[in-house]
């Protein structure tokens, strides 16, 4: 810590102006559970129990050095839909062909190049996703369009030809949640 910043941890039970019983409802709510211990003992937590990839294995996993030799590129989009962030990453994919048990087949790696999340207005995220593509020489660009529609990739391709580049733009729909979609990354990355 830097000169002259104290830091004190305060936890819920050290207020002495807490009523009994909101104290007792929110250790009903949030007792036993790390949030409770974040919020209520004021412990820091380093790290989410519930999170799909823990920060030690993307310390393992992140590559310090150039890419490697990329089968396919892409930027993907996911519009907020309204005032939060814009999430834009580049990702990659490699394919290696190899023989196990003496059989010849392909080997597919995935690899995260670039955040380029933002909070911008629409032309604004819209440029951020064209210049990932443009800097990145991406195959396309693929958005969701849950939230916004058709005006996401009239969004991406109006900001693309103000830019003087042309990019495939394709869209997916997703049909479950984040986390349930994120799972099966997340179980083929550890």
């Amino acid at each position: 810590y830097e000169d002259g910043v104290t830091v004190v941890q305060v936890a819920t039970d050290d207020n002495p102006h807490l009523e009994a019983d909101v104290r007792a409802a929110l250790e009903e709510d949030y007792g036993g559970k790390q949030i409770g211990r974040q919020e209520l003992h004021a412990e820091i937590m380093e790290q989410d129990e519930s999170a799909l990839w823990r920060r030690d294995d993307l310390d393992t996993y992140r590559w310090l050095t150039e890419a490697p030799t990329l089968a396919r590129l892409t930027v993907g989009v996911d519009p907020s839909g309204g005032a939060g962030e814009q999430g834009i990453v580049v990702a990659g994919k490699q394919i290696t062909d190899e023989i196990v048990n003496g059989r010849a087949q392909k080997r597919f790696e995935g690899f995260v190049l670039d955040d380029r999340t933002c909070h911008l207005s629409p032309a604004g995220w819209g440029r951020r996703a064209g210049q990932a593509a443009i800097d990145w020489e991406a195959d396309d660009i693929v958005v969701e369009t849950n939230y916004g529609g058709e005006m996401a990739v009239v969004t991406i391709r109006d900001a693309a030809l103000a830019m003087g580049v042309s990019v495939p733009v394709r869209t997916v729909v997703a049909t479950r949640g984040k986390r349930v979609r994120a799972e099966p990354v997340s179980a083929l990355s550890t």
